[in-house]
């Protein structure tokens, strides 16, 4: 076919996929070889023949992108960055394109457009983006024009608030406590605190555990008495930077404050409802053992044998089971008590009966004991030193009806016996409100017949003997007793109807006051011992039975937390703390009474005391402390802590004496008599001499048969425990020495100025060498004859051997000081002749011994003076003795009778030997001429003269 040109001119155009093959692009980084490479590689053609003129072909416009250089952003908030793109070419059409974003964010774009092309990210910044992310954006277009440009976007953590879950509303009544917890979160796990930020003083908010993401806290309302009316509260939660608060309405009912400051508060605790009968209790026995209250038997829409625990820290009650098996015998109306930790139901309105039976919390078992003398329900009972006090009753099955007893019985648990006593002065029944006290039994109102009775019966347990107390101000039987503090509560009880009366009886001061009224008029509660110094325990209401029965407690405006019972060693130390608490937020002021020797308590003035001992090792037994807490305002409280002080026994500590030396064949007494035991206790005596023999007794004697050192034990026992130690015996030869002095007159002047008194001593028979002595050893003895027995040789001399007596036999000189002679012979008197003996040991064992009998010239009755050496040389000493104690002036004069020298001149000097130095001068100085002076010796005891000599 002929083709046929539509126009003057035939255009032949390029079409968009030639240019795309042929053009090279600067875009895509084409070189001019891959250009090539391409252009050969294409085998067809397309061409668009158009009828329009041809045009001249136009360069490629170059486009460009727009877009902020770097943009901020927070986790978990919104962000939008925009791009825009333009061309040179108006027949340009735009494409923009992002990449690099974090996930999350939204792409949105007008392009492809020839008209402002633009582009947009944007979005929350979700969790897990934080950092630095680079955004390329792309622009191109139909022409192969192509820009990028980035976008620096830096995503940062944020610190989101906590989150609190709602607390609730509450409401806590005057005098009352309650607590919230409280829960919060943290998105960035942050640690948490709780605090108040608006609410009445009352409100406390703490923080129990911060952790890190979730947090909890707790809120402790505690309003007084007089904070009743409605509050707003606010708490806050914080990770330190942000906060969030919560608000909750709190209303504080109001509750009557006791009448009279510092007394007791009743409060209503967990009421008794016995799922097995589907009613409360009446008339039965209970006893607060421990932290438990065990309320047996009673009327549970019938007479019962079942068994109740309450345990008081948790305010839960246990009915039957393991823990609360059921009794023996159905009963109520009837008595409680405890003794050594285990609860007694005694008696009761079935039969009526005399029944015991006993339960033992440990064991969980219950055993029937001895009968009372006398079946009867309606008594009172009362617990004292581990037995019970029986008293009262009746043989009637309700209220006062019968025969109405003044028995008084006292079970021993030790025993399992019955003892009768003196019976009350008033028969009585229905006395529930029996209690014992500081070594009495209180027994407060009662029944009978259709009386009700306000008299107090009280009973001296040592004595055995009854009185009468000031009467309650309310008449009444089946009402309850209790302690708290010093007094005694009776509340409850019944006179023609229930009553809610609480009056406090004063032992000491035999004085009643009123006491707060109970909240509900109730009698006939469990009767026991229901109380200790956390309050008083009221269990059971009405005496013609309800569906269940309210558990009041009395408790002390000061309750006093300090242990019952603790146990320590002799010579441990104890050491516990005592808490108290006032209701009201009062200060308070605790002591001790009571407290062992060198026990210490200190109040810490903040509530709390700490009692610290060590006993020692005679304190063995029991030692009660009592606590007590006061208010200031009239509110007092005390509470008991018995201290066990168990025995130790110590081991006894031997001491056998010596050293000992002792002479072959020779009888040694030894001496174990300051061998103790710390304890006092009596100790037997075991002696082991060492050469193969034994003895006992404090103080033995042994003879030994050969010379040598031998080792000596001593055992001495208490009985349980020994000690033991040892010493040495030495046994060597006795060899015999002869003593003599020089002159031959064994003379020995107390009196004398001379400093020392020598004896000569040789061995007998050359029977041991003096080479061979020991100066140390030397020693006179002298028994009886002064303040000492014996005394030491001087040492400070060297000892010379010579042969005086010229008898072949060479001898040892053995001198003694003056002084050490006075003591020896102090107790003498004038002149007497002594036995003395001379005794010395010998190197590489031995002893020597000589006796001498001396004559010893001491003063008598009057004052002895003596001067030695007479004449002067050049210088003397004036000794003078004296028998008591007094003023002494002692003078010298010259031979015209002038007053040379005074020596002495004292108001007081001790009795006994006195040397005075004379130095051959007088008062002035200078010295004294030759010839005879004289001394004047005036004492308390009497005078004294003499003379001597002065020589040049």
């Amino acid at each position: 076919m002929r083709l046929r040109c539509p126009s003057p001119m035939l255009a032949v155009a390029l079409s968009a996929a030639l240019i795309a093959a042929y053009a090279p692009s600067e875009a895509r980084g084409d070189t001019p070889e891959s250009y090539r490479a391409k252009a050969n590689a294409t085998q067809r053609v397309s061409v668009r023949l158009s009828a329009q003129p041809a045009m001249r072909a136009m360069a490629v416009s170059a486009i460009s992108v727009n877009a902020p250089a770097s943009v901020n952003g927070i986790v978990g908030s919104f962000v939008s960055i925009t791009a825009t793109a333009g061309s040179g070419d108006p027949n340009s059409i735009i494409t923009i394109s992002a990449t690099g974003s974090p996930p999350g964010l939204s792409f949105t774009t007008n392009t492809p457009t020839g008209i402002n092309p633009s582009a947009t990210l944007s979005g929350n910044l979700q969790p897990g983006t934080a950092g630095i992310w680079f955004i390329r954006w792309h622009a191109s277009d139909q022409f192969g024009a192509r820009d990028s440009v980035i976008t620096q976007l830096t995503v940062t953590s944020s610190d989101q608030a906590p989150v609190m879950d709602q607390p609730g509303d509450m409401v806590v009544p005057e005098g009352t406590t309650a607590d919230q917890p409280l829960r919060a979160t943290d998105a960035n796990g942050d640690p948490l605190s709780f605090t108040r930020a608006f609410g009445p003083p009352f409100v406390s908010v703490a923080t129990v555990n911060p952790d890190s993401g979730t947090a909890t806290g707790n809120v402790h309302v505690a309003p007084g008495f007089s904070d009743a009316g409605a509050y707003t509260v606010q708490v806050s939660v914080s990770d330190g930077t942000l906060s969030q608060t919560r608000t909750f309405s709190l209303q504080v009912p109001d509750v009557p404050q006791p009448p009279v400051p510092g007394q007791p508060v009743w409060e209503r605790v967990a009421d008794l409802q016995d799922p097995r009968t589907g009613s409360g209790v009446e008339g039965a026995a209970a006893n607060l053992i421990g932290n438990k209250i065990y309320v047996s038997h009673g009327y549970r829409f019938g007479d019962s044998w079942l068994l109740s625990v309450y345990d008081v820290t948790t305010g839960t009650w246990t009915h039957g089971g393991v823990t609360a098996p059921d009794a023996r015998v159905a009963r109520s109306e009837m008595a409680g008590g405890q003794a050594f930790g285990k609860h007694y139901a005694i008696g009761g309105r079935t039969s009526p009966n005399a029944d015991v039976e006993e339960f033992d919390p440990v064991a969980q078992t219950w055993t029937t004991r001895a009968p009372m003398s006398q079946a009867r329900g309606g008594l009172g009972a009362a617990s004292w030193g581990n037995k019970i006090y029986a008293v009262g009753g009746r043989s009637g099955g309700t209220y006062g009806s019968g025969t109405i007893y003044r028995l008084n019985e006292v079970y021993d648990p030790t025993l399992n016996r019955w003892t009768t006593l003196a019976p009350m002065p008033l028969a009585v029944s229905d006395n529930y409100a029996t209690i014992a006290y500081a070594g009495r039994v209180y027994v407060f109102g009662g029944a009978s017949g259709s009386s009700h009775r306000s008299e107090v019966q009280i009973y001296d347990i040592a004595t055995n003997s009854w009185s009468f107390g000031a009467p309650m101000r309310t008449p009444r039987g089946a009402a309850m007793a209790g302690v708290i503090g010093n007094k005694i509560a009776v509340f409850g009880g019944y006179n023609g109807l229930n009553l809610r009366v609480t009056e406090l009886y004063d032992p000491g001061a035999n004085m009643w006051t009123t006491g707060p009224d109970m909240p509900f008029e109730v009698s006939e509660m469990a009767q026991g011992v229901t109380y200790d110094s956390r309050g008083i325990y009221s269990i059971g209401s009405g005496i013609f039975g309800e569906s269940g029965s309210i558990v009041l407690a009395l408790r002390p405006l000061i309750s006093i937390d300090a242990p019952e019972a603790i146990s320590v060693d002799e010579g441990q130390r104890v050491t516990f703390t005592v808490l108290a608490t006032h209701r009201n937020g009062l200060p308070v002021a605790l002591g001790a009474i009571g407290l062992p020797g060198g026990a210490t308590f200190t109040d810490h003035g903040d509530n709390t005391g700490t009692l610290a001992w060590t006993p020692d090792f005679t304190e063995a037994g029991e030692h009660l402390v009592t606590f007590s807490a006061d208010d200031g305002q009239g509110g007092t409280n005390s509470a008991t802590t018995v201290i066990t002080v168990r025995n130790v026994n110590r081991a006894p500590v031997s001491d056998p004496g010596g050293p000992y030396t002792a002479f072959v064949g020779t009888p040694l007494t030894l001496d174990g008599s300051r061998s103790s035991d710390p304890d006092g206790d009596v100790l037997t005596y075991q002696w082991t001499f060492g050469d193969g023999t034994t003895g006992t007794g404090a103080t033995p004697s042994h003879t030994y048969a050969a010379i040598g050192l031998y080792g000596v034990a001593l055992q001495v026992s208490d009985g349980a425990a020994t000690g033991l130690a040892t010493t040495a015996v030495s046994v060597v030869g006795l060899f015999q020495a002869r003593a003599f002095t020089a002159g031959g007159n064994p003379e020995v002047r107390l009196n004398s100025g001379r400093p020392t008194w020598c004896v000569q001593v040789e061995p007998i028979g050359r029977a041991f060498s003096l080479t061979l002595v020991d100066p140390t050893s030397l020693i006179m003895r002298s028994q009886g004859t002064g303040s000492v027995d014996q005394i030491s040789a001087l040492i400070d001399k060297a000892l010379t051997t010579v042969d005086r007596d010229g008898n072949g036999v060479e001898e040892l000189t053995v001198c003694f000081a003056k002084g050490d002679l006075r003591l020896l012979f102090a107790d003498l008197r004038g002149t007497t002749s002594v036995t003395v003996t001379i005794e010395g040991k010998l190197f590489g064992g031995g002893l020597f011994r000589a006796a001498l009998d001396v004559r010893v010239v001491a003063s008598g009755h009057t004052v002895a003076a003596s001067i030695s050496p007479n004449p002067l040389n050049p210088e003397a000493v004036l000794t003078f003795v004296t028998l008591q104690a007094g003023y002494a002036r002692v003078r010298v004069y010259d031979p015209a009778g002038r007053l040379a020298r005074t020596l002495l001149d004292e108001a007081f000097v001790p009795a006994g030997y006195h040397d005075l130095r004379i130095d051959g001068l007088d008062d002035s100085g200078r010295k004294l001429a030759s010839g005879i002076y004289f001394y004047s010796i005036e004492t308390s005891f009497g005078p004294a003269r003499g003379r001597f000599t002065v020589l040049k």
